[in-house]
């Protein structure tokens, strides 16, 4: 019998539903209106007065329970299997994920996070003197509106939490291209606090239904945004200016390799990082720059070349890449004709390798910036200047940076990619896998949802 997995989660059934079939597994879907919307609104609105009065002990606690609920496999095992036919990735590579996600929202790692985010967590839940004599209290919004995109599961897990510790209700608007793990997580909360579950509505519509996000924006005091550019442009400009805007757009990554490292070992990892979620997340690496002579490059494309040979037996290409296949193939026609050296997997599309001898304001690369799946460019740089003068032309489109680099130049390196926009640098192999709770796009996780309130030492009750 197939399992019908649910792309909502609301406290009252819906009374339309539809369902749809992804290879094995069947997904029902809620249908939604702008009076539905409405109604969820006022409702979550309502619940954020209780919410309001939760401690900070409290809600950090049920997220813990629900990690190690997750992380006794069952779930993951279950998610990972059902996403593999909804999204088309490898289920090796969403228990990965999965894996790290759930591992940094055990209570000691979101204690961790909060404390660097904003000193001492219990201004939470009430106000605290400074030491200079003001005191101040951190409020979060009564509702918060998360618009997922479909590339990377985990996203709205991590942005409802978020939500969650800064006691604000949340509507979240899952993608149809993934719309079942968040449900799943709000699931697995209600088995755990029934209250704070009750706190989130997950539902979908069709991006961009004004009709809809009408209702959503105008009840909403913070909009959280994944997607596109168009998508991030769409939605800015409907928003009323009044409310605050959260937004993650598309973001390339990039890799650097110094050539007086291991060739092989960076090119290992470069293949791990290429092959998780088949590129397609924002923490990607698009380019990797080999700092050296272009021999060098010759000689880490070749190990690159079979890495990604030997990864794609471990991490298999996900039904995605094969969908892509013709675009691949012009790909890779595009960059033969300009002249540049191509080295395509051998009989599939299952990676490809371009290693480009013009800079980059003269190359193809900046037409595209959005590279198809497994497909690797690599540019030769002989100093860091070089690579700062060719990475600063996409400067706004940057994320992070995997670097294996011996000490002589690591200094220069990390100044330069941090002058240049990169906001996370980390060890080539881990692009895909963030440390705990690290800032995306160099924002805030929880910082940003919150207004603060201070009470001046010039303020007496009479």
């Amino acid at each position: 019998m197939r399992k019908v997995y649910r792309a909502y989660f609301l406290k009252e059934p819906p009374t339309e539903k539809t369902v749809e079939s992804f290879g094995t597994v069947d997904v029902e879907f809620a249908s939604i209106r702008h009076d539905n919307v409405e109604r969820i609104c006022k409702n979550l609105l309502e619940l954020q007065r209780e919410l309001s009065a939760r401690s900070i002990e409290s809600i950090v606690k049920a997220i813990d329970e629900v990690a190690s609920a997750w992380l006794r496999n069952e779930l993951i095992e279950e998610a990972s299997s059902a996403l593999e036919n909804v999204t088309g990735y490898s289920k090796q590579v969403i228990e990965l994920s999965l894996r790290n996600t759930f591992e940094r929202l055990r209570s000691d790692h979101l204690w961790q996070m909060m404390t660097e985010e904003i000193r001492d967590p219990s201004v939470l839940d009430g106000w605290k003197e400074l030491p200079s004599g003001k005191r101040v209290i951190a409020i979060g919004p009564r509702l918060t509106l998360h618009i997922l995109a479909g590339n990377i599961p985990s996203l709205g897990i991590s942005s409802v939490v978020c939500a969650l510790l800064t006691k604000s209700c949340s509507l979240v608007k899952v993608s149809s291209d993934e719309p079942i793990l968040t449900p799943m997580f709000v699931s697995s909360l209600n088995e755990v606090d029934e209250f704070l579950a009750s706190c989130c509505a997950v539902v979908t519509w069709k991006g961009g239904d004004e009709t809809i996000e009408s209702v959503a924006f105008k009840h909403a005091d913070v909009v959280v945004a994944y997607g596109s550019m168009e998508t991030i442009m769409s939605i800015r400009n409907r928003l009323p200016p009044t409310k605050r805007f959260i937004a993650h757009g598309h973001k390339i990554s990039i890799g650097v390799v110094d050539s007086h490292c291991e060739l092989s070992e960076a090119a290992d990892k470069v293949a791990t990082d290429v092959a998780m979620f088949d590129q397609q997340g924002c923490m990607s690496p698009h380019i990797v720059f080999v700092i050296g002579e272009r021999e060098d490059a010759k000689e880490f494309v070749a190990a690159l070349s079979k890495s990604l040979e030997g990864v794609s037996q471990k991490l298999t290409a996900g039904r995605f890449v094969k969908e892509r296949a013709a675009t691949i193939h012009s790909y890779r026609m595009v960059y033969t004709m300009a002249g540049e050296d191509v080295i395509p997997a051998d009989g599939s599309v299952d990676w490809t390798v371009v290693l480009l001898s013009q800079p980059l304001h003269s190359s193809l690369f900046l037409n595209h910036m959005m590279c198809p799946p497994r497909t690797v460019f690599v540019r030769n740089t002989k100093t860091i200047k070089g690579l700062k003068e060719e990475v600063e032309l996409f400067r706004d489109f940057l994320s992070s940076a995997g670097c294996i680099v011996c000490e002589r130049c690591e200094k220069e390196l990390v100044d330069t990619l941090a002058t240049i926009g990169v906001s996370r640098i980390c060890e080539l192999g881990r692009m895909q896998l963030p440390s705990s709770w690290w800032h995306h796009d160099g924002r805030f996780n929880i910082a940003d949802f919150l207004t603060w309130t201070e009470i001046e030492t010039s303020f007496k009750a009479r």
